[in-house]
């Protein structure tokens, strides 16, 4: 999460923004789906002005443009408001502000967003470092298709994380079981 350097697009961030090419060919028409709160449609406009693809390229417009998409219930809008913080493309960089957007999006399970919170857990970016936290994170978002997780986790910590999700679970199982007795008597 260096972010330090301007980066063009990832490949990943790329494929977040592929839904926008099956948008309407007039940026007009997304804006009538847009005010009438269409989610798809905000996050349509936003993927246009971050590429540049039928209007001047805008990151302002793009963040705003997934803000709303966000407050929407746009997952993929969610994540992207975390690049645009974590780059400063449209919003004032800010790490903590892109760490948040991560979070909602790993919560509603965006692959992406899942591998940028094991990075920052792998760095110590304003979390504590935790390794084992990272690299579960790394397997989930490996598992779900993210290829920078694969080369980064390079399969070296399966085992222990595994093993370590098991003891976690058996843990809530005793945990729940308890909690079941107790509530009986």
């Amino acid at each position: 999460m260096d972010g330090d350097n301007p980066v063009a697009p990832t490949e990943a961030e790329k494929m977040s923004l592929k839904q926008a090419s099956d948008a309407p060919a007039s940026l007009e028409q997304l804006r009538k789906r847009a005010e009438k709160g269409d989610a798809d449609a905000w996050f349509d406009i936003g993927a246009a002005y971050i590429t540049g693809d039928r209007v001047p390229q805008n990151f302002t417009e793009a963040a705003n443009a997934f803000t709303k998409a966000a407050e929407l219930g746009s997952i993929d809008a969610t994540f992207n408001l975390g690049v645009c913080f974590q780059h400063g493309d449209g919003r004032p960089k800010d790490l903590a502000a892109s760490l948040v957007w991560f979070g909602k999006a790993a919560n509603a399970g965006h692959p992406e967003a899942i591998f940028q919170l094991a990075l920052a857990y792998r760095a110590g970016i304003l979390v504590p470092q935790d390794i084992t936290a990272s690299n579960a994170l790394m397997l989930y978002a490996q598992a779900k298709g993210v290829r920078s997780a694969r080369s980064r986790n390079n399969g070296r910590f399966k085992g222990r994380v595994i093993r370590a999700i098991c003891e976690i679970a058996r843990a809530r199982a005793i945990t729940e079981r308890a909690k079941a007795a107790r509530s009986s008597n």
